[in-house]
């Protein structure tokens, strides 16, 4: 391989870290400005995306388990019910869970951060034409292919 192609290797490695982290890093601070935290927003978004499921803590950390462990899924969904973005109600068949479902202000909230979050990338793709975006989503393609495949 020639040294040319292997200093480009590392600097799209090293690349993609850096995007990684600002990504995480903006992430955060949006999420802050609103005190919800990404393992929050990770429930919302979930329960968003079907409003009228009804869920326990047990099936959210097994639906979210790459992210999230089942202590840190019970003190968020606290957090939420604090707030008011989550409704909480006994279990009919076991008493030691509750059922979860997200409220209208919790769907309302989801809906502004998620726009929130997706302003920052939007603005960065608008400087680019239509196919330098397509050619950028098959290029991140091929590489997340390659990497399942390692």
């Amino acid at each position: 391989m020639n040294k040319n192609r292997e200093q480009a290797e590392v600097e799209i490695e090293k690349l993609l870290g850096v995007i990684g982290q600002l990504q995480k890093s903006k992430s955060k601070e949006i999420l802050n400005r609103f005190d919800c935290s990404i393992s929050q927003f990770s429930i919302l978004q979930v329960l968003s995306s079907n409003p009228k499921m009804q869920t326990t803590v047990v099936e959210l950390s097994r639906i979210l388990e790459i992210n999230m462990s089942q202590a840190t899924a019970t003190r968020s969904v606290a957090a939420l019910v604090e707030k008011k973005y989550l409704a909480s109600e006994p279990h009919p068949r076991d008493k030691r869970q509750s059922l979860i479902t997200i409220t209208h202000e919790g769907l309302s909230r989801f809906k502004v951060l998620y726009r929130e979050l997706t302003d920052v990338t939007d603005k960065t793709y608008k400087q680019w034409s239509t196919e330098e975006l397509y050619q950028f989503k098959r290029f991140l393609s091929d590489i997340a292919e390659l990497i399942k495949q390692r």
